[in-house]
């Protein structure tokens, strides 16, 4: 009776689970395949032709390429900088080692009004900088910048998570095998090969899908550093875009079927980071 009970309880955490995981997923797919309409008329079926629209829609390649460099720039700079704190860290103190976790506790609001001070025209630091490197006066709030300012407040709310991780890594690594590498000559780059890149390879292949997956469809940042004032084409990012066919343009079904091409495109990043993980593991098989 004991094992029947705990076999359907088990059941209904299986069936609540894929509900929870499925039901957005499906709710999203039926909304794309239905016609926009005027706000509370009725909604006809209309296939694919939300993802037929989309293939001409301008606007949309536009911020797929702003995400693009929105993705690329915030995830090269979030795991530089996580990867440089964890070695700085991991013969520090504890102290050292929590400062540099501290940027992950700041709201992302809170950030974005910090960059909105520093690239004060009038008062910021950043104006001041640019201007001594003999430059001439930048617009440093403006939309040229913007994503500019994006992908940096992006990096540094996110990298104290990659840089956990990494010191996490790296303090699994036995001080005998550094000591070792030192008494056979191993210096510098050579200890980096030899022995700190073998072990945070797959971590670092790990943490760049999954940032990229996470900072891709991101929307509070672009959106608060820029894009709640004004539409510019380069600085709408893909998040941005299906708030604005959403809740500004009413294209609820156009915006559900960008929404699930974006699904798509993740599910296949994902894919290709399974087979590069197959590949390097069998070329380091064969090499071992």
């Amino acid at each position: 009776m004991t094992h029947s009970r705990s076999g359907i309880v088990i059941v209904l955490l299986i069936c609540l689970l894929a509900a929870m995981f499925c039901a957005p997923i499906l709710g999203e797919l039926a909304e794309s395949l239905l016609s926009d309409g005027e706000l509370g008329s009725a909604r006809t079926f209309i296939g694919v032709q939300n993802y037929v629209d989309l293939a001409t829609d301008l606007s949309l390649g536009q911020a797929i390429i702003a995400s693009m460099v929105f993705t690329l720039g915030a995830v090269s700079i979030q795991l530089a900088l996580a990867l440089g704190g964890a070695l700085f860290a991991q013969e520090r103190s504890w102290l050292v080692r929590t400062l540099l976790v501290l940027p992950y506790a700041l709201p992302s609001v809170v950030l974005a009004l910090i960059w909105r001070f520093l690239a004060d025209p009038a008062v910021g630091a950043i104006p001041r900088l640019i201007a001594l490197t003999g430059l001439g006066p930048i617009d440093s709030l403006g939309p040229a910048a913007s994503l500019c300012g994006a992908v940096l407040i992006s990096a540094y709310e996110a990298f104290p998570f990659c840089y956990v991780l990494f010191l996490v890594r790296l303090l699994q690594i036995p001080n005998d095998n550094r000591e070792v590498a030192e008494i056979c000559g191993a210096q510098g780059t050579t200890i980096w090969r030899s022995l700190y890149w073998p072990a945070i390879r797959r971590m670092t292949l790990f943490l760049g899908l999954l940032r990229t997956i996470v900072t891709v469809s991101k929307f509070d940042v672009p959106w608060l550093v820029f894009a709640n004032r004004a539409r510019y084409p380069w600085t709408d990012t893909l998040g941005v875009k299906i708030y604005r066919t959403a809740f500004e343009e009413l294209k609820f079904g156009r915006a559900s079927a960008i929404g699930i091409a974006a699904l798509v495109v993740a599910f296949g990043i994902w894919l290709l980071s399974r087979r590069i993980r197959r590949v390097e593991r069998s070329w380091h098989d064969a090499q071992g």
